[in-house]
């Protein structure tokens, strides 16, 4: 195996349960501006490279357990290595050796991508999925995910790592590069290229000086020869991964025109207005200062990954010309902001800059863009359920016990706790403890006035959660069942269910502001499977699952996609038509399918044992 591959250790697979409710989140989240989501973050030198033994393989599987577990926000460390003419993760130059094609099988600097990169068509709009969630704590220690069903999978072997070399305080390996970060990266976005496992992922890149071979324990002189043209960090990330990137150019065109852009996609995956200003002119353009995308229109629309940010810049290296690059990579603290002023009080809660205020939320006191906080210490699950509820991204800036490498568990366990909709085992399926008829019924979601969701009948009856702006909800007059629930909002209120963490905390305040007996349970929220088993779907009990029929086509905007070979063209068509039958095929099969694959030993090809609809 190479350390070029995206390749998880088994200890890093989500369990079926984990993923689902990885995707449920993804899916409740996919219309808000991505500046407003709560995403796990991590810095990559704390997560594996604490104990200062940087190896190709070693940073390779690190990289691909921290993608997998979850983690979306990565803070990386790169160092100019003047000698090789290389960004390197090792703080102190290597010798150049013998073979060692500057580090590793380089990235293209031609600025053509390879061909791999346009195979990204199978991509459509989603709005639900089967969701069920692993138990996980709600004090102090950090848990071991348990014993839910995992996901089925061979060993995976170690990436291979070239021999180390000791240089001062660290072991490097000659390849550990921004050459091999580039490759992998590239691997987990192809593999997961899909409407079902795409998410968005952000990259933060600390810029310095490695420090000279023959004084390593010195600081970092400014070197001579800086990096210029295919050197540059953007310049060399862009040429395989250019179709990925949202850069930029990309926001500035799409806020200059949103008619163009962001209002071309359906009405349920635009950015939701609320959260940004917006002018019209004369000719009817609509456009923002201040607005960003939704995840849907970034993947789904956009069919784009990834975002790129300069984060620091030491000063011996402030003298290269990184013009080329501000095309590419946003300028520092642009998707970033950290909470300096953020404190946390004796019993891990946050006690200042928390944007959940009392009523009335106004603007100026909830505009938590890009908030995140850094976690020095390994942090309790209070500590993380405080940030979230708060509207700020957990950032995790130490080491969990060992490196994320050889132990994943506590790394999985800190995004996992980043979770925000899901009380612990839910969402529950009935199906094996009820009769068919009671468990038919057992497909409503209610959230209760802590936040957490459950499943209900939809045939209780329960108050609705009622809203007129993300921070502004109110509570039904009256309980009634969910097929009723549209209706029982007071006028210039929706029934909808709260996309963020932080309007579920607001919702959240609302019941326990408001008089009303909940029965110990909560009230609907518009999250439902009501049509079919396990497809957990944005809206009232109408509302289809579109994993359900193959027509989760026409959810698609319609675009022409670029291919240089006609073998591209069949590949590409042939993976969609698997995707779509699949989709059909397991809608006809129902749940007997999952028993059949059991006795068959089938799974999908991500790895998922399909369920009423695929993961």
């Amino acid at each position: 195996m190479s350390s070029d591959d995206y390749a998880p250790g088994n200890d890093a697979v989500l369990s079926v349960d984990e993923a689902r409710v990885q995707l449920s989140q993804r899916d409740l989240s996919l219309s808000i501006p991505i500046n407003f989501m709560t995403v796990p973050g991590v810095s990559l030198t704390a997560a594996c490279l604490g104990n200062r033994v940087i190896g190709e393989g070693e940073l390779a599987r690190c990289f691909s357990n921290l993608l997998s577990v979850g983690f979306r926000r990565f803070e990386l460390d790169l160092y100019w290595d003047a000698g090789r003419s290389l960004w390197s993760f090792c703080p102190v130059e290597m010798k150049q050796m013998p073979g060692d094609d500057n580090g590793s099988s380089s990235l293209s600097q031609s600025g053509t991508p390879p061909a791999t990169t346009t195979n990204q068509g199978s991509l459509s709009f989603p709005a639900a999925v089967a969701t069920s969630i692993q138990e996980k704590g709600t004090n102090d220690a950090l848990p071991v995910s348990g014993t839910s069903e995992r996901i089925s999978v061979s060993p995976a072997p170690t990436p291979s790592s070239e021999p180390m070399h000791a240089e001062g305080h660290y072991k490097c390996s000659p390849a550990a590069t921004l050459e091999m970060f580039g490759h992998q990266l590239h691997s987990y976005l192809v593999d997961t290229q899909n409407t079902l496992e795409a998410q968005l992922s952000y990259y933060v890149f600390n810029i310095h000086a490695a420090a000279s071979r023959t004084s390593p324990y010195s600081p970092a002189q400014a070197p001579t020869n800086l990096p210029v043209g295919g050197e540059l960090i953007g310049r060399m990330l862009s040429s395989n991964l250019s179709s990925y990137i949202y850069t930029p150019i990309h926001l500035s065109n799409n806020r200059a025109n949103l008619n163009s852009s962001w209002y071309t996609v359906p009405e349920r995956y635009r950015p939701v207005t609320d959260y940004y200003s917006v002018e019209i002119d004369d000719n009817g353009v609509w456009s923002t200062d201040d607005g960003w995308p939704s995840e849907s229109f970034i993947e789904f629309s956009s069919l784009k990954r990834v975002l790129f940010q300069f984060g620091t810049i030491d000063p011996q290296m402030q003298g290269a010309d990184y013009t080329a690059d501000a095309s590419i990579l946003f300028p520092s603290g642009y998707i970033t902001q950290p909470q300096p002023s953020a404190s946390l009080n004796s019993t891990s809660h946050l006690t200042s800059d928390c944007y959940l205020h009392p009523f009335p939320a106004v603007p100026s006191n909830t505009n938590s863009s890009w908030a995140t906080y850094a976690l020095t210490t390994p942090p309790t699950n209070t500590t993380l359920t405080s940030l979230t509820t708060c509207g700020i991204s957990p950032h995790l800036n130490t080491t969990l016990t060992a490196p994320a490498f050889t132990s994943p568990l506590p790394y999985r366990s800190f995004a996992l706790s980043t979770h925000w909709p899901w009380a612990p085992s839910e969402p529950t399926n009935y199906s094996s403890t009820l009769s068919a008829a009671n468990a038919a019924l057992m497909r409503c979601a209610i959230a209760s006035p802590s936040g957490a969701w459950s499943v209900t009948s939809c045939a209780d009856r329960h108050y609705v959660a009622c809203r007129s702006t993300p921070f502004s909800w109110s509570i039904s007059d009256h309980a009634v069942a969910f097929p009723y629930a549209p209706s029982a909002c007071p006028h210039g209120t929706t029934f909808v269910a709260p996309a963020s963490a932080l309007e579920n905390a607001y919702l959240a305040q609302a019941q326990r502001d408001t008089q009303r007996d909940y029965d110990n349970q909560g009230v609907f929220v518009a999250f439902n499977s009501a049509q079919v088993d396990g497809c957990w779907v944005i809206g009232g009990a109408d509302a289809v699952c579109p994993y359900d029929r193959v027509t989760l086509l026409s959810f698609a905007r319609a675009r022409e996609i670029v291919v240089p070979t006609v073998a591209a063209v069949i590949i590409l068509v042939i993976s969609a038509l698997t995707v779509f039958s699949k989709v059909a095929g397991n809608r006809r099969g129902g749940r007997g399918r999952r028993g059949r694959e059991r006795e068959k030993g089938g799974r999908a090809a991500n790895g998922f044992v399909y369920e009423g609809v695929p993961l």
